[in-house]
């Protein structure tokens, strides 16, 4: 039937496929691959040719066709070859042993097919859209085409699928990945990684997760020399981790969230660092509370509010580098939306900050150093300005003890001590070493909150457990009490456990944050 003319094949691995083909979640194999296994293992990870030949998947219409690294099989199937549900559609699992199971399989749509039986049935299936009964497959799985020697090792590769198990997963233990600031600096207990390290021991000396061990190995970042993506890469080869745990302030998230997005490794961080577009719906990577970001969000937002109020022109004063860039934009498309209010945005930029501006309302993005130099010069051409800040500029503006009295600090925050019960009184206890400022007491809170929430999400993957039931516990957790930051939600649309923060405002004469209320990120729908 021309399959194989001109060396090309139409194949189809990748998509959510409702009929049952190839498997999603081969992961990394812990024994040694024969070689053409390996090359089939790059297709089916990263829909590329370890030849470097073309791969393209033809899309549903047939007549779109994109590159095959769009599409990779591990998207839809998952590393462990297990199959996603994502948009209402079921990927099937494509390990060899689920492909062919010597009985007719029904799945939850009501389809059926018989085994596939010769390795011919499978290229078939993934070449012409043709299940092992002859029936054609759900358009949603595309079709691709590539060389027979690439279809050869992907067929090989399907064959030792899932043979290894789960990775990080074994029938004793759980191992989580917690990324670490610098590969220089060593683990101490005044680490992020010391408090969680006790916190899942404790959970070990409880019974673990089904009988299973909680173990972490701790990723050290590059601090010299190598690109942070390839050293990640070679980390998750080796060390096979389940999933990731990021603490606050974790050094490269954008790095980290690029490389375990494409593998769909699940990401819990305890708060959104680096780019907004991290932890969008439908991906592997979520996050506890809001980041820079989301703060310069909710602050726009009542910077929205005063100034409708009061008839004056806010800024948004933001630094020229990332993460600031990022804040600063994010609070432009707030006021963006609002319409029908004018704003100014203003650059940050060293070694001295010098504005002409008289707004009344500054939004200040900037590293601490550039941010009092320009509310020092806006206090000089307002009487009485308001100051909207993220919590990682509000101690500082604060302790500098330079306020006029008539000068208004708005700051955002979170996550306030209040919210913190009992229960998270005792797991606080796991805490020692870390600071005992506002900032860092918030942020210890944070991480050992995200230690919750993982546990909480391994529980109720339950004894099967992989990658893909992983996430979609996760999706699950709904007004979940932390006892530490508040009640945490997740759903297939929602990456950020919480839905805003608190702005509170500082009382010059105490010396305290006084009032409060809270902003939401999102409207409810």
């Amino acid at each position: 039937m021309g399959i194989f003319r001109k060396k090309t094949l139409a194949a189809g691995i990748g998509l959510a496929l409702t009929s049952a083909l190839l498997p999603a979640g081969a992961g990394a194999q812990t024994a040694q691959l024969e070689p053409r296994a390996e090359q089939g293992r790059q297709i089916y990870l990263e829909g590329t040719s370890p030849s470097g030949g073309k791969i393209e998947a033809v899309l549903s219409n047939g007549q779109t066709v994109v590159s095959g690294a769009l599409f990779p099989c591990a998207n839809c199937h998952g590393e462990d070859g297990k199959g996603r549900s994502e948009g209402g559609i079921t990927a099937a699992e494509v390990t060899w042993h689920a492909l062919t199971k010597p009985y007719v399989l029904k799945r939850p749509d009501r389809r059926a097919r018989p085994p596939y039986r010769r390795d011919g049935q499978v290229t078939r299936a993934f070449t012409m859209g043709l299940d092992s009964g002859g029936k054609a497959l759900n358009t949603v799985m595309p079709r691709y085409r590539m060389s027979r020697e690439d279809a050869l090792s992907l067929i090989a590769y399907l064959k030792v699928l899932g043979q290894t198990g789960v990775p990080g997963v074994t029938e004793t233990s759980i191992t989580l990945a917690v990324a670490a600031d610098t590969e220089d600096e060593p683990a101490t207990t005044a680490s992020p990684s010391g408090p969680l390290l006790r916190y899942f021991s404790a959970v070990n000396d409880r019974g673990g997760i089904y009988g299973r061990r909680i173990k972490l190995t701790e990723f050290k970042f590059p601090s010299k020399h190598g690109s942070v993506g390839d050293h990640l890469s070679k980390f998750m080869e080796e060390a096979r981790p389940l999933a990731f745990i990021v603490p606050s302030g974790s050094a490269h998230p954008d790095a980290v969230a690029r490389e375990l997005s494409r593998r769909n490794v699940p990401l819990l961080a305890a708060a959104a660092e680096g780019s907004p577009g991290n932890f969008e719906p439908g991906g592997p990577l979520f996050a506890v509370l809001p980041g820079l970001a989301e703060e310069a969000r909710a602050l726009a937002r009542l910077g929205i509010e005063l100034a409708r109020r009061g008839s004056t022109q806010p800024v948004i004063a933001s630094g020229r580098k990332a993460p600031w860039t990022d804040a600063g934009a994010a609070a432009a498309e707030e006021f963006e939306d609002a319409g029908g209010l004018e704003f100014s945005r203003l650059t940050l930029a060293p070694p001295k900050v010098k504005t002409t501006t008289r707004a009344g309302i500054a939004l200040v993005l900037a590293p601490k150093e550039l941010a009092s130099q320009f509310i020092a010069d806006i206090e000089k051409r307002h009487a009485g300005p308001v100051l909207l800040a993220p919590m990682r500029l509000a101690g500082g503006i604060a302790a500098s003890g330079a306020l006029p009295a008539k000068t208004r600090l708005l700051f955002s925050w979170p996550s306030l001590p209040s919210e913190i019960n009992r229960a998270g009184g005792d797991i606080l206890r796991h805490r020692t070493g870390s600071g005992t400022d506002p900032l860092s007491e918030l942020r210890s809170r944070a991480d050992l909150a995200a230690a919750a929430v993982m546990v909480e999400a391994l529980r109720r993957a339950g004894r099967d457990l992989s990658r893909s039931t992983l996430i979609k516990a996760l999706e699950g957790i709904y007004n979940y009490e932390t006892g530490l930051v508040g009640r945490v939600t997740f759903d297939a649309n929602r990456r950020l456990g919480r839905n805003g923060v608190h702005v509170l405002e500082f009382d010059p004469v105490s010396g305290r944050p006084i009032g409060g209320r809270w902003v939401k990120l999102e409207d409810d729908p």
